[in-house]
């Protein structure tokens, strides 16, 4: 069990709230669904946590956590009574570690030594101020209270009420009488209310409604005590038996008042409160004996499913214009209007949040009207003691609602209140919201801004959900002006960006890295995690890219860009080695020579040039640059000369893209695979043409065959074995047929035919 300084700590936050910002940004989706994705920016400073409702009206985690935990509750309420009763004679440690630590043997030591004086206070109980108070003042009702409730304790707490037994009930029911004829035989009124307590309670746990109902008659007119938290104890268990006996009206209205006036109940009773239909309505209202009890009525039903939320303010609003309840219920809304309009027209994942969490839900487009009809006239007659949130709440409803020249209006008159340091860090984040929301077209003004906002606004750091949401507002603006390289980097990496190259990404990107002057907003939109520029960056994937695509002229031009020094720190390789097997995994040998990309570049154009100078010597050039291609593919040890992402998979779920873009969870994009062999098989092929050496020709109608073989694989065509055919008819005698054969099972299998 938690230790009292627990309980402590939860009330001296009582005495001083100072909630720091709570990141909230998504749902969690059920198995298989996306996660709900809504932007919120409504902090729980903008309520009195302890008011009736608030940690539970309102989805805020920490306000629950600190305020609404209802065991934690109860037993501060308990033990503070019994020091207000006590006269703050006795600590609250003491009081909980002889209530709540204590066994019952020790307690009935207690008594004993109460009784008699010349017996010392029990061993596990000297040092206990509570204790030792009972024993000097003699509160032997007290002590003997406290030995029945311990008696009573593995029946309402350890118990389990749903599995009832025959034993269990006797006992249970001794101890009512043996309570009954206590209760009647202690003085003390306040003594003798906790001894109801527990008899009532004990009935309501045997399931016996109606001996819980006539306990209640019969004990309470005999209890002539001082307002306690007792009271709504019992009234708890007196309302569920008779909700138990069907009586939802009168069990509502009791709810309805420990609600609003128990703060160790208060979970239970909202729990609890359940009217059937209109006619139990109006009943639980004509038995309200205040304007105030009647709010809270109301205040109920508007937490309830499918409710009106906006009529129960109203009618709150005509019974008690000052209630606690209509600020509960205003943020209640802010929140949910929130969820469901601010930022619609930009939130990248709406169609998804309509698709599986039914958001925005039908009809807020014209909820939110009504809504802030209310809020201004709300204002304009200005009765409310909470001007502030009043004042930030329409300003911000126009947010939501998308009028934000009357949002920034609004919001500036707010700024002009005396509010606490907490509500302005509020504010601020209401008003970059409202400014952000505003932008109509993106410019080197606007881009400045938003720079300043991220990098000299603390509110940037203070509300989590302004990242996402000024990424997805500048996301809108880049896409209605055509700016697509900026559009990419708002929502993606240069991650996304390799294993999916975009010419047209990247060609903007790179015009706007080359201008001569950056603004604030694109020196970052630039930067790499380690501070410096990603434009190198750009060059080498836009390059490695062509280089994919065979185009090594125009991949070489483009790393030309990077500074030579600069070339290696993209990758060393050499793609020219021989494999008769594939192995993807295998990497560069140590004795190689390795290539920088470039160089690779610069030595296919060597060989290019020295196949077409040479005609004896051209084929073993064409066959070289046929490895590289090869290599370089997925297919081959050196595929990342060429591509930055490869996925076992990607070639089963190449045959459902005729794009050339595998579908993939780990990117938004997409990951585009070089399969590209055709290149590769058309070297190899001059190759066999060309070549005087049969062992040189028949080594390359072996690799065009695999070049062949991919082909159809990925394009998931019945395999054609040209190649292997040739192979078979033109060198069977070579060496390198019964080496291919020895390696390849499939060559093997298919020359045993």
């Amino acid at each position: 069990m938690p230790t009292w300084k627990h309980f402590l700590t939860i009330n001296l936050i009582l005495l001083g709230l100072s909630l720091s910002p709570v990141p909230v940004r998504s749902d969690c989706g059920p198995l298989g669904q996306p996660n709900l994705t809504a932007y919120t920016f409504l902090q729980p400073i903008l309520v009195d946590p302890s008011a009736p409702g608030a940690p539970y009206f309102l989805d805020y985690e920490v306000l629950y956590e600190e305020f609404g935990r209802q065991s934690y509750n109860q037993v501060v309420a308990n033990v503070q009574e019994w020091q207000d009763r006590f006269c703050n004679e006795v600590s609250v440690d003491d009081i909980y570690e002889l209530v709540y630590k204590s066994s019952v043997y020790d307690v009935r030591e207690l008594v004993n030594s109460v009784n008699n004086r010349r017996l010392p206070l029990p061993v596990n109980l000297r040092g206990n101020g509570f204790a030792a108070y009972i024993k000097s003042t003699g509160c032997d009702e007290t002590a003997s209270y406290l030995v029945f409730a311990k008696e009573c304790e593995p029946f309402v707490v350890e118990y389990d009420a749903w599995e009832l037994r025959a034993d269990n009930e006797d006992r249970m029911r001794s101890l009512i009488e043996r309570g009954r004829r206590a209760f009647m035989n202690t003085e003390s009124y306040y003594i003798r209310l906790r001894y109801a307590y527990q008899l009532i309670r004990l009935a309501h746990y045997l399931r016996d409604y109606e001996l819980t109902v006539q306990l209640h008659d019969y004990l309470m007119p005999k209890i002539d005590n001082d307002p306690s938290i007792i009271d709504y104890w019992i009234m708890g268990h007196y309302a569920g038996a008779l909700l138990r006996q069907g009586n939802n009206v009168e069990a509502s209205y009791l709810y309805s008042l420990i609600f609003e006036n128990s703060v160790g109940k208060r979970e239970s009773a909202l729990q609890s409160f359940s009217l059937k239909n209109e006619e139990e309505w109006k009943a639980c209202l004509l038995l309200c004996k205040t304007d105030e009890e009647r709010a809270t009525i109301y205040a109920l039903r508007a937490n309830a499913r499918d409710s009106k939320p906006l009529e129960d303010m109203k009618a709150i609003y005509e019974l008690d214009p000052d209630s606690h309840h209509l600020d509960i219920l205003l943020i209640k809304e802010l929140k949910r209007l929130e969820k469901n309009l601010l930022g619609l027209s930009f939130n990248p994942q709406k169609s998804e949040n309509q698709r599986f969490y039914n958001i925005p839900r039908p009809g807020m487009g014209q909820y939110i009207i009504k809504f802030q009809e209310f809020v201004r006239r709300y204002n304009q007659i200005g009765t409310s003691k909470n001007e502030v949130l009043w004042t930030m709440a329409e300003g911000y409803l126009e947010t939501i609602a998308g009028d934000h020249y009357a949002a920034q209006k609004v919001l500036a008159k707010a700024a002009k209140l005396k509010m606490s340091d907490k509500m302005r860090e509020q504010l601020a984040a209401m008003q970059v919201v409202a400014k952000v929301a505003a932008y109509q077209t993106v410019d080197e003004e606007v881009e400045t801004e938003i720079a300043r906002i991220k990098f000299d606004d603390a509110t940037y750091q203070r509300f989590p959900d302004l990242k996402p949401f000024i990424a997805d507002k500048m996301s809108q603006l880049y896409q209605e002006s055509g700016q697509e390289g900026k559009l990419f980097l708002q929502q993606h990496n240069l991650a996304d960006l390799k294993v999916n190259p975009q010419l047209e990404v990247i060609n903007e990107l790179l015009a706007v890295a080359n201008e001569d002057r950056l603004n604030r907003f694109e020196r970052d939109l630039l930067r790499k995690a380690d501070g410096t520029s990603m434009r190198d960056d750009l060059l080498d994937i836009k390059a490695t890219y062509l280089m994919s695509r065979g185009e090594i002229v125009a991949a070489l031009e483009t790393f030309r860009e990077i500074d030579e020094s600069k070339w290696e720190n993209y990758g060393l390789y050499n793609p020219f080695e021989a494999r008769l097997i594939d192995c993807i995994n295998c990497g560069n040998r140590d004795s190689l020579t390795l290539y920088s990309k470039p160089a690779i570049i610069n030595r296919i154009r060597e060989l290019e040039y020295k196949a077409l100078a040479d005609r004896d010597q051209g084929a073993i050039y064409f066959y070289q640059i046929g490895l590289a291609y090869y290599n370089m593919s997925y297919f081959g040890y050196a595929w990342d000369a060429t591509d930055y992402f490869r996925s076992g998979t990607s070639i089963n779920n190449q045959r459902r893209s005729a794009s050339g873009v595998v579908p993939t969870w780990q990117f938004d994009y997409g990951n585009r695979e070089n399969f590209n062999t055709k290149m590769a098989e058309e070297y190899f092929r001059k190759t066999i043409q060309l070549a005087k050496n049969k062992e040189l020709a028949a080594t390359a109608a072996f690799m065009a065959a695999k070049c062949e073989q991919a082909q159809n694989y990925v394009a998931g065509e019945e395999r054609s074995y040209r190649y292997f055919e040739l192979l078979r008819k033109e060198y069977g005698n070579t060496k390198f047929y019964q080496k291919a054969i020895e390696e390849c099972r499939h060559f093997a299998s298919y020359s045993a035919r």
